[in-house]
């Protein structure tokens, strides 16, 4: 019997493939957000997080969450 619904194979990115996507309208928000990744380490920083530590929001790629908190 034939299926009527196929089911499309699964797709894989990159963190650094999709890491400028994670945070959204939080990219532009007076609050501080970070996405970070199941190892902890942080993929994406918004500007406020930034100035907060001094550091430029592409700095923070692969540093880990840990050391911020």
């Amino acid at each position: 019997m034939r299926s009527l619904f196929s089911v499309p194979e699964p797709v894989t990115m990159s963190a650094a493939t999709i890491a400028p996507n994670w945070l959204g309208a939080w990219e532009t928000s007076a609050d501080l957000a970070y996405c970070r990744d199941l190892s902890g380490r942080i993929v994406s920083a918004n500007l406020a997080f930034a100035r907060k530590f001094g550091r430029a929001a592409s700095s923070f790629a692969e540093a880990s969450a840990t050391e911020f908190m």
